[in-house]
């Protein structure tokens, strides 16, 4: 799957290998971005950008596709009330074929998926492997009795992977689903979705994909409201975080004046007129301890370019205030708590 935030370079040879040498011959590259059957491609192109050569190059030109066709992705959460599997629909198609000056033979056509992800720095270019096609770290998660999960996968267009959610000992949610055959776009990353209320005693569940395990620990939190925390993460997918402790909410105003001789302050006139007012909230939230793998988890929820507060009905767009990010270790802290500040996306006066 191209990982749309990150370079993805298109390769392709000055010489015509069909044709042989042809010295300063131009080539034009078509990019079609689509949204649903892989077999529906558009008829018209996107993009399609010639290439001249005027250096009579006999190498390679490479072209980076990612930023022209990452616009065509909004990314939306899903959401549900009940164990069960979803679909992406944050994904597109992309297809990119090559013709030469004076030779109208397409060639290197080449069709993938396409999501929002992205690559570290260190990991170089055209990254589109994902380990496991599980679309998160597979590790230990802390939930909340009263909250949500989802563990996102990249699945075969063939279909046929096995997904179960058990929750031990006594198996109160007892979950086994098989997505079907799809070249859908927006139903080739599924999202499995656990609903942890569904449990009342049992202490753990394991989300099986394909004989991969993920296990959440269940959580009793009895001082504090326990808040999830959605975030696209660093495969392009929908990924949660909870939030355990202690909340404290803020707001933050700005505004204008102009002086004004509407009338006499005695009489109940303004002298200094307020206008323009903006008002945003934001919150500081303690994660709770944690183990040190999260710190991975945490990264990619600062990197991340969408963030949500879910309240198991809306999804509240929010924007990471916290800009520094220190990396805490057993070796030194022995308890890890990480304090985030969020602020909502938008004016808290309605002016859109």
């Amino acid at each position: 799957m191209i990982k749309s935030l990150s370079p993805f370079y298109i390769t392709t040879p000055w010489v015509n290998p069909l044709g042989g040498a042809v010295l300063g011959e131009s080539y034009t590259i078509n990019i079609y971005v689509w949204d649903g059957l892989k077999a529906a491609v558009p008829t018209d192109p996107q993009y399609s950008k010639t290439k001249l050569n005027p250096t009579n190059d006999t190498g390679d030109d490479l072209i980076n596709i990612a930023r022209l066709v990452s616009d065509y992705i909004e990314f939306t959460p899903k959401a549900t009330n009940t164990t069960s599997l979803l679909t992406g629909d944050n994904q597109q198609w992309v297809k990119t074929e090559v013709y030469y000056e004076n030779d109208p033979t397409i060639q290197q056509e080449a069709t993938e998926l396409m999501g929002l992800g992205y690559t570290y720095g260190n990991e170089g270019v055209n990254v589109t492997t994902i380990t496991n096609n599980i679309l998160i770290k597979t590790q230990d998660y802390k939930v909340d009795r009263t909250g949500v999960f989802v563990l996102p996968f990249l699945q075969d267009e063939a279909g046929g992977e096995t997904v179960t959610v058990i929750s031990y000992p006594d198996n109160e949610i007892n979950v086994n689903v098989s997505p079907n055959a799809s070249t859908t776009s927006g139903q080739l990353v599924r999202y499995m979705w656990v609903q942890v209320d569904e449990t009342t005693t049992d202490t753990y569940i394991e989300v099986d994909v394909d004989g991969i395990t993920t296990t959440l620990l269940i959580q009793d939190e009895c001082k504090y409201t326990p808040i999830d925390i959605f975030f696209q993460n660093k495969e392009g997918a929908e990924q949660v975080i909870t939030f355990f402790k202690e909340r404290k909410d803020s707001l933050t105003v700005t505004d204008e004046q102009f002086e004004s001789d509407r009338g006499q302050p005695s009489d109940g006139n303004h002298q200094f007129v307020r206008y323009n007012v903006q008002g945003m909230s934001s919150f500081n939230i303690n994660s709770g301890f944690i183990d040190e793998d999260m710190n991975d988890i945490f990264t990619e929820l600062f990197l991340s370019e969408r963030i949500w507060l879910y309240d198991g009905v809306d999804f509240t767009p929010l924007n990471i205030k916290s800009k520094n990010f220190e990396y805490k270790t057993r070796q030194k802290e022995r308890l890890i708590n990480y304090a985030v500040r969020f602020e909502k996306s938008f004016n808290l006066i309605n002016n859109i």
